[in-house]
């Protein structure tokens, strides 16, 4: 409402001169002839400051729609302008900051949920050029002639960690794999769009209806072998578990869907464009890339995971592995009540199960939040509840200092270095220790679990934290 009454308000100047004008008053003075010239140039610079106090009451009213209840404290210029960047495309739209919000490195907005209308251009849509980016967690099993020993440890653990550089080398050289060009004969192509079926039968829904093509998986951005201590539904006694991770997205699909967005954004509604077949193949794609990515993963370590036959592969010989967790680092949908949301660096808890995955850096590998135990269901982990209709959102990753974001408080950041670099470096100045080699990442802290509980999580609620074992990043 105080935009509306600024842009009401009438300025004195300018009330002046229309009544002097105006059929109404038609009594004539002898100073208004005297004082023509001066009427003028008050009547411009009226104008002027009226217009002055437009374009400010249009940047007021544009960041009026940016809600920082969740926010991790005081934003940036830097954040301030490209929250209006995104907000001044529409007087619709509302953007969220998750407690993880920052500047990346390319000087973009991250941490954030939007929420406009269906009905808008697609224009207003802040997009990510890693849509669907997935984390996705598979628990390995232990076999049945395999029984922890008396200090409860996975067995498969103990052989790991005695085998550990050469499980390491292997993991490194799957990795590797991926750079690797292929023969021409035995080349096949990436996911893409290609891959989606032209024809629609009538019992598409009653039916499997496979891709066009076959297609090879994406290198990951991160994968790795974790590990946690886990509590039993008798809350009795602790179970040793282990788990395998795959982190990231499709890109060249991606790549290929923001080519779309780029072509089309000013003919198509915001819901026609999220609803696209495009979006939802690559949505479900991404999480069959990670499936595959792990099923290899456990049979280069020789783990047990849950695996089944990819009814949407043409050639119905690829087998995959069936995720406990996904948690989505970029999201988008169309809501019940005729909303599009978008969400980066945070999934939707409406959309997710079974826990939710925060990615930390490297080192300290990933944190599973875990919502109330659920007995009557797969859900081992639990669900976190929605707050509010609004607060639908959860981050699902830490933040990483840049030069464009750099450290304004060091009690909340973890350090990490090459291991060329001399760790007894004393902290002085982020940027320039970014530039020697050393990273700065976000380490949650009380405030940060505060936020959480205002968001639906409930600290009396485990957060599971998964050691790594063997992790390779791209």
């Amino acid at each position: 409402m105080k935009c509306v009454v600024c842009y009401m308000m009438p300025v004195k100047g300018m009330v002046t001169v229309s009544d002097r004008n105006s059929r109404v008053n038609m009594t004539l003075r002898s100073s208004d002839f005297e004082a023509t010239n001066q009427t003028n140039s008050e009547a411009e610079n009226t104008i002027k400051s009226k217009e002055t106090v437009m374009n400010s009451d249009d940047n007021t009213c544009s960041l009026a729609r940016l809600e920082c209840t969740c926010a991790r404290g005081k934003l940036t210029a830097e954040e301030l302008h490209a929250a209006d960047n995104v907000l001044s495309k529409s007087v619709n739209s509302v953007l969220f900051l998750l407690p993880n919000h920052h500047i990346d490195h390319t000087g973009l907005l991250r941490g954030y949920k939007f929420d406009c209308h269906a009905e808008e251009r697609a224009t207003v849509l802040p997009f990510n050029k890693e849509m669907f980016d997935l984390i996705a967690m598979y628990e390995c099993k232990i076999p049945k002639n395999l029984h922890p020993g008396h200090s409860g440890v996975n067995p498969h653990a103990m052989r790991i960690f005695n085998n550990h550089e050469s499980c390491q080398a292997m993991i490194k050289a799957y990795m590797d794999s991926y750079d690797c060009s292929l023969p021409s004969s035995n080349k096949i192509k990436h996911a893409l769009f290609d891959c989606i079926r032209d024809e629609i039968s009538s019992t598409r829904f009653t039916q499997q209806v496979p891709d066009k093509r076959t297609w090879r998986t994406s290198k990951p951005a991160r994968v790795g072998l974790f590990h946690a201590y886990i509590r039993t539904h008798r809350k009795d006694a602790i179970e040793h578990k282990m788990f395998i991770v795959v982190s990231g997205c499709l890109k060249m699909a991606c790549e290929e869907l923001e080519n779309i967005w780029q072509d089309i954004h000013d003919n198509v509604s915001c819901k026609n464009f999220v609803e696209s077949e495009e979006c939802h193949w690559l949505r479900i794609a991404t999480m069959r890339n990670h499936n595959r990515i792990a099923y290899d993963i456990a049979k280069i370590l020789d783990l047990k995971v849950e695996t089944r036959l990819d009814l949407d592969d043409p050639s119905r010989k690829q087998y995959m592995a069936l995720g406990t967790t996904y948690s989505f680092k970029s999201d988008m949908y169309v809501t019940d009540n005729e909303h599009v949301q978008v969400v980066d660096m945070g999934c939707f808890l409406n959309r997710s199960h079974n826990g939710i995955l925060f990615e930390m850096h490297g080192n300290e590998g990933y944190w599973l939040f875990t919502g109330p135990k659920d007995y009557a269901s797969d859900y081992t982990y639990g669900l976190i509840a929605e707050q509010t209709k609004h607060m639908n959102f959860f981050p699902t990753q830490t933040l990483a200092f840049n030069m464009h974001y750099t450290v304004q408080n060091y009690s909340n950041v973890v350090k990490v270095l090459d291991t060329a670099v001399d760790s007894e470096t004393v902290l002085t100045d982020s940027e320039n220790e970014i530039k020697t080699g050393k990273r700065f990442y976000y380490f949650p802290d009380e405030d940060f679990m505060k936020t959480l509980e205002h968001l639906g999580y409930n600290r009396n609620d485990s957060v599971l934290h998964l050691m790594p074992i063997i992790c390779c990043g791209d």
